[in-house]
């Protein structure tokens, strides 16, 4: 069904009479990889936690899933910054894409703070494999921001975090 939508708007893009269906495929698309992106990163932060046998407290995950859904928020205007089709839309996220951009510095202080907390409760820093898919993000968004074509290598990238689930199971 998802298919036939994006063959429809795009067609009625086409022919000229509605490119709404593109822009809501664009909105539609940045969602979903925004919530994909934070969501795998937030699923490997949890289980290697569990797996090094320090599980978040509950006041870390609500700071730490915090932080990702700050740039969840900044993934989706990111999106919209990029597509001048969506008339007043586009003019109020181009405005505020800015300030949201420098919310990725408040979302990784609030994050920061979850880790802070671990370390204090645990006696010493979270292991590497808890910091670094959160870590990674930043870096990808960072890539984003200044490479907008960027999202190609980091698509790449979240291949490949895969990896240290898929090699132990197939070995």
């Amino acid at each position: 069904m998802t298919g036939l939508w994006c063959i429809g708007a795009v067609a009625l893009s086409a022919m000229g009479v509605s490119s709404l269906g593109v822009h809501l495929i664009y909105f539609a698309n940045g969602v979903y990889l925004a919530w994909h992106y934070t969501g795998q990163a937030w699923g490997m932060m949890v289980s290697f936690s569990i797996l090094e046998e320090t599980p978040f407290a509950e006041e870390e995950k609500r700071w730490l899933r915090g932080s990702l859904f700050i740039l969840i928020a900044w993934h989706v205007a990111w999106v919209l910054n990029l597509v001048p089709g969506l008339g007043p839309i586009y003019d109020v996220v181009h405005t505020a894409f800015p300030f949201l951009t420098a919310g990725i510095g408040v979302s990784f202080a609030v994050g920061s703070i979850g880790f802070l907390k671990m370390s204090r409760r645990i006696g010493r820093r979270p292991a590497a494999r808890i910091l670094v898919p959160w870590l990674a993000i930043y870096c990808w968004y960072a890539l984003m921001a200044r490479y907008p074509f960027g999202i190609i290598l980091v698509q790449l990238a979240h291949a490949l975090q895969y990896l240290p689930f898929t090699a132990p199971v197939s070995s």
